[in-house]
């Protein structure tokens, strides 16, 4: 029997489909070493801001360190990784103000990863899963250049005149403050925490915060205090105004002794 043209075209290809074999997937991305750049939170979709950091974050196997930003501030932390499990640890944020929507999209990437137990990667797709198998957060593999950060930074150091050394648990609390207002409570912009400070006064300080946010009719200070075991011992007395008016972005805070000795 004759096989017409086109069933032998189709054999042909048949059997080079045979030959060659299936098409191979692409291969996975890497855990660490990549930006993961969040697309989506609890199901729903994330939308960066063009003109803010875009969620995401890195791991270092140097380590074993994760860096990244929630979309409006900076974190920085650990993580641990077995063959069935993975978390995050020792996680640390800056204090930037965050106005809506990022407000909301920090709240939410931080809970994913606060409860992340396992995370699954296809191709250039990672998943967070917590304990109940739950999919919290759906992040893509993109570039390492974050997108346009416009984010602007109080620089300076706190130091006190007193010769002694920090108590252990020390934590030193920096704000950038609005106080334009005479009779309302100052709005916050940013805010440094440190905890355990690694070596004495000075002690170096980096407040991020929203360009955006500034008035230049307004009047901006930093603020400092210190505490040990939830009671303060040091805090500043005199004004220290920045950024608007002629003001530096990089201050020298004094703090002053409270109460007895530590």
């Amino acid at each position: 029997m004759k096989w017409s043209y086109l069933t032998l075209m189709g054999a042909m290809v048949a059997l080079l489909l045979l030959m060659v074999g299936p098409a191979k997937a692409k291969p996975d991305a890497a855990l660490v070493g990549t930006y993961w750049r969040a697309v989506e939170i609890d199901g729903s979709p994330v939308n960066p801001q063009s003109e803010k950091r875009e969620a995401h974050l890195m791991l270092m196997s140097e380590g074993k360190r994760v860096s990244g930003s929630t979309g409006c501030n900076r974190f920085t932390g650990t993580f641990e990784q077995t063959a069935d499990s993975f978390r995050f640890s020792k996680m640390a944020v800056t204090k930037m103000a965050c106005p809506p929507p990022l407000g909301s999209l920090e709240k939410a990437f931080l809970q994913a990863l606060e409860v992340t137990a396992s995370v699954r990667i296809s191709e250039n797709t990672l998943e967070v899963i917590d304990a109940s198998g739950r999919v919290r957060m759906r992040l893509e593999a993109g570039s390492t250049k974050p997108m346009n950060p416009q984010s602007a930074q109080i620089t300076g150091t706190v130091t006190y005149l007193q010769r002694m050394a920090l108590p252990p648990g020390a934590v030193v609390h920096v704000n950038l403050l609005d106080v334009s207002l005479q009779d309302a409570p100052a709005r916050p912009l940013g805010e440094q925490i440190i905890t355990n400070p690694s070596h004495q006064v000075p002690i170096p300080f980096k407040i991020e915060y929203d360009p955006a946010a500034i008035d230049p009719r307004h009047t901006y200070a930093v603020q400092a205090r210190v505490t040990a075991k939830g009671r303060l011992i040091f805090i500043t007395t005199s004004a220290y105004h920045v950024i608007t008016r002629g003001n530096p972005t990089h201050v020298e805070l004094i703090v002053e002794r409270v109460g007895k000795k530590p």
